[in-house]
């Protein structure tokens, strides 16, 4: 049984490094103690945490957008990741405890946080500014995505079983507060607040690369993308209990279909497809070589329904939920 995902979920702002010595960030006004009640009131600061936590530290950066600092409060865990990305002078520790970041910490936190605020709309969303959102408030961010799902499964011994699935994004920065088509990738766990959303897609992000893959999405908070694939496949009524069918000798078809559903525009797939089955009603099964022809020759539309026959599978299915 073959499960894979596809897509992006969300995109960091572009952000260019800007180093600071010890000394330039020890020159700064801001501090987490001189701002903590008067968030509104200081005009060089447009976000201040209001989350205390044991296992968090109040954290300093440049907002890219307005130059302004932000004060977030970020997890012992994302800090950790950091400084082993990005080393302990772009992390740096002030007397009060508090971090400042720097460099190239500073632009990887800066760039995701500006994605969650702006583009997520997660700083609009906090109607009342107390740095916590209520869930009717979170229902007010773009933190969801559209998603289709292609399975294959196979009838043998009067049951249906999965031989393959793919999941991808059709539709990125879905409103939370749509539940038709749309995702919630923290699956039944929501964002409290702006912090504990850049917390999640801090870590999220593993290869550090400014893109929250649907595989890193489905990651996070310790959940299994291919345990939550599964779980969405159950949702459909689609069956996961796993095929036992020999593919061998006809894997390099499966993958062949899941890898045009996942990884081709939808407005490309008709032809290749159609191209093949044209192949097979002639007596013709495709060989590696002939897909790979097919597949660079040809523009393919949207599969929707479909009915894959083989000689070593007699009842295979194909079809597209979402």
């Amino acid at each position: 049984m073959n499960i894979k995902t596809y897509g992006t979920a969300f995109t960091s702002y572009d952000v260019k490094a800007n180093h600071k010595t010890k000394e330039e960030i020890s020159e700064e006004k801001v501090s987490f103690d001189e701002t903590v009640k008067q968030t509104n009131e200081v005009e060089d600061v447009l976000y201040h945490t209001t989350t205390k936590a044991d296992d968090a530290k109040p954290t300093t950066f440049i907002d890219p957008v307005t130059k302004k600092y932000v004060i977030a409060s970020l997890e012992n865990e994302t800090l950790d990741k950091l400084r082993g990305k990005f080393g302990s002078d772009n992390v740096v520790e002030k007397e009060d405890g508090s971090i400042r970041l720097t460099g190239d910490a500073e632009a990887f936190v800066s760039g995701w946080f500006a994605d969650i605020a702006y583009k997520r709309e997660f700083l609009t969303a906090d109607a009342n500014s107390d740095g916590q959102l209520t869930e009717e408030e979170y229902n007010n961010t773009w933190n969801d995505f559209g998603i289709e799902n292609q399975s294959m499964t196979e009838f043998s011994s009067g049951e249906e079983k999965l031989l393959f699935s793919g999941e991808k994004i059709i539709q990125s920065y879905g409103n939370a507060s749509n539940d038709v088509g749309y995702r919630n990738y923290r699956e039944f766990d929501i964002a409290t607040s702006l912090d504990d959303e850049l917390n999640t897609t801090l870590q999220g992000d593993k290869d550090f690369d400014g893109k929250m893959t649907l595989k890193e999405a489905y990651n996070t908070n310790g959940n299994s993308a291919k345990d939550i694939v599964l779980r969405h496949l159950k949702e459909f009524g689609v069956s996961t209990v796993p095929s036992e069918l020999d593919t061998s000798s006809f894997d390099h078809l499966l993958n062949f279909v899941l890898d045009i559903f996942l990884q081709k525009d939808d407005k490309e797939q008709e032809k290749i497809m159609q191209k093949m089955y044209d192949n097979i009603e002639h007596g013709e099964e495709p060989t590696k070589e002939n897909i790979e022809q097919i597949y660079t020759e040809e523009n393919l539309e949207q599969i929707k329904k479909l009915k894959v026959t083989n000689k070593e599978s007699k009842n295979a299915t194909l079809e597209v939920y979402s």
